[in-house]
């Protein structure tokens, strides 16, 4: 639940239905779904292991119940996509080289909602653990939400399609779009922004959208669509970073011009964001009651400390009269610092996941906060 109001992957209310409907005896024969409780069973141990002061023989059981349910997903979706794995089958049927290979890719050709949500939920597990899988993964959920049409307004198509479905499908988009056009890996971006024409989900929390319609929160309310939203106006930019600076095969050089306005629209977002007071290398949080607070504030700051980062690296191995290059540097230097300081803004991430205020009171020391996915 704490999760969700960052990687809102499900609407909770009908997510949570669908939990208490599965039965263990019928989840065989819905292999996708059990992936997806897999990936976030794998997900979730990967945060335990962040815990403060967990022993060295729990961390160990945590990391390989990770990997085994890791691994038990990405099973859960080739059994998914292969429909004759549930057939009465020869035993040479699965020993043929052809058939094997199309277990393993053929939840691509028709995938799903879940499908989408699974490898995003894969996708941070790797990301976490600095898993080589994570990039592709990424990709695989990148194709597989264009071919459902996650690209598309949904409130457009011919098909019915309720309230509750459509956000999830413009939450799901918003997701990969940030994601997508974030990623510092070196893998080219799969999303074109003229291809895609779906609108931003209403800010508003779970238990306000229903089969009925959707009743929208105020505009800077704490809901689960807040941070995806902000984060994919930041990635809009990053986009924009990504083809002008780092363009394999660009058209034209950029211009110094594009250099100087993208500065200036990161350091307007920045000013944007809700404020960091930072003291010496660390970043003070507010209190214990405003976790959620913190956390947001770090996540978005640590994301546009990036870009500038990513935007004026390339200025430090240029020839630059020092009348141009001292602006940048100083900029550059400035960022690396922040950056730094926001990974000592909370406690672990275990803490806040606890309902109750109470049980975070160490949230106003500065102890490390675990952001490999934003993190310069």
């Amino acid at each position: 639940s704490w999760e969700l109001n960052f990687f809102p992957i499900v609407h909770e209310p009908s997510f949570r239905a669908r939990v208490h409907e599965a039965q263990y005896a019928t989840l065989a024969a819905q292999p996708i779904l059990l992936a997806l409780f897999f990936s976030i069973a794998a997900l979730e141990m990967s945060w335990q292991l962040t815990e403060a002061g967990i022993a060295k023989k729990a961390t160990a059981e945590k990391e390989l119940a990770a990997k085994r349910f890791f691994e038990a997903s990405l099973e859960g979706l080739r059994m998914g996509g292969c429909v004759s794995c549930f057939l009465p089958l020869p035993a040479a049927h699965f020993a043929s080289v052809s058939n094997n290979k199309r277990c393993l890719d053929s939840y691509m050709e028709a995938p799903s909602l879940d499908v989408v949500r699974t490898l995003l939920t894969l996708h941070r597990c790797a990301d976490q653990q600095n898993d080589a899988r994570a990039t592709s993964l990424l990709s695989q959920a990148v194709l597989a939400g264009q071919l459902i049409g996650l690209n598309r307004e949904p409130s457009t198509t011919a098909l019915p399609i309720s309230p509750v479905e459509i956000e999830e499908r413009r939450r799901l988009w918003r997701i990969l779009v940030a994601l997508d056009w974030l990623d510092t890996t070196g893998r080219p971006c799969l999303i074109n922004h003229s291809q895609s024409d779906t609108r931003e989900p209403v800010n508003a929390f779970d238990a306000n959208i229903t089969e009925n319609g959707v009743t929208a929160s105020a505009q800077f309310d704490f809901t689960p669509v807040l941070f995806i939203v902000t984060q994919s106006q930041l990635a809009l930019v990053g986009h924009s970073v990504k083809e002008y600076i780092y363009a394999v095969k660009a058209s034209t050089l950029p211009s110094w011009k594009v250099v100087v306005d993208q500065n200036a629209t990161l350091h307007r977002l920045k000013a944007s964001l809700p404020p960091l007071k930072i003291e010496g290398d660390c970043v003070v949080p507010l209190d214990a009651k405003n976790f959620a607070t913190d956390r947001f504030r770090v996540l978005l700051h640590a994301s546009v400390l990036q870009l500038v980062i990513r935007l004026n690296r390339p200025l430090c191995v240029l020839s630059l009269s020092p009348s141009r290059a001292s602006p940048h540097l100083h900029v550059l230097t400035c960022a690396c610092r922040c950056a730094s300081a926001s990974r000592a803004a909370l406690p672990t991430s275990a803490s806040p996941r606890v309902a109750s205020p109470a049980s975070v009171p160490r949230t106003c020391s500065r102890t490390r906060l675990p952001l490999g996915e934003t993190a310069c």
